[in-house]
């Protein structure tokens, strides 16, 4: 693979999430090259942080797998994206919370929290979680904002979401992250 070609491969792979999350295009690949038009048009400055990124990812700081988990949690809670946001550090924490790992570890969170509600310990759904409440989030959006649990939870478990929806009670900040959801759930699907 020659670096024009990997560096292209970072531009498509920001440049199509950027399409999804910030211009609600839908698109059917995030990983589809865009070809080098894009990064002929980019000003230095992009040049400059693709070449960077895949540097770092040449150098086994990260995969290209991590950056992709980094760039969806980015635009999960913020609403476009910094290219010198990308750094090592963060990107191979980002990486983390959409893995199995942390979906087991989160069960067992939500498991033990629900088990000291419920008595009779026999935890039937995570309809409470989901139901709709009053100022129109959920439990299950409170506790990813707190970080108690990860939106791998919340991904995992949408058709909780989508059995007690309530679409007039919502939140328009809690819209926008159920959309961005379903994007996500998308690319990792």
């Amino acid at each position: 693979m020659s670096i024009n070609n990997s560096v292209v491969q970072i531009c498509s792979l920001i440049l199509n999430t950027k399409s999804l999350f910030e211009r609600n295009q839908r698109v059917k690949d995030v990983h589809r090259n865009v070809g080098t038009f894009p990064l002929d048009r980019s000003n230095d400055y992009s040049k400059r942080n693709y070449k960077r990124i895949y540097n770092d990812i040449e150098n086994c700081f990260y995969t290209y797998d991590d950056l992709l988990a980094f760039i969806v949690l980015y635009y999960l809670w913020e609403p476009k994206l910094k290219l010198n946001e990308i750094k090592d550090t963060s990107v191979k924490d980002a990486s983390y919370i959409f893995s199995n790992k942390r979906y087991t570890d989160d069960l067992e969170i939500v498991n033990n929290a629900l088990a000291s509600f419920d008595t009779s310990g026999n935890i039937q759904d995570y309809n409470l979680l989901f139901n709709t409440n009053d100022i129109g989030t959920s439990y299950a959006y409170e506790l990813i904002i707190q970080g108690v649990i990860s939106p791998i939870f919340f991904i995992n478990n949408l058709a909780f979401y989508e059995k007690n929806r309530q679409e007039d009670k919502e939140s328009n900040i809690y819209r926008v992250f159920i959309k961005k959801i379903y994007y996500i759930k998308d690319i990792y699907n």
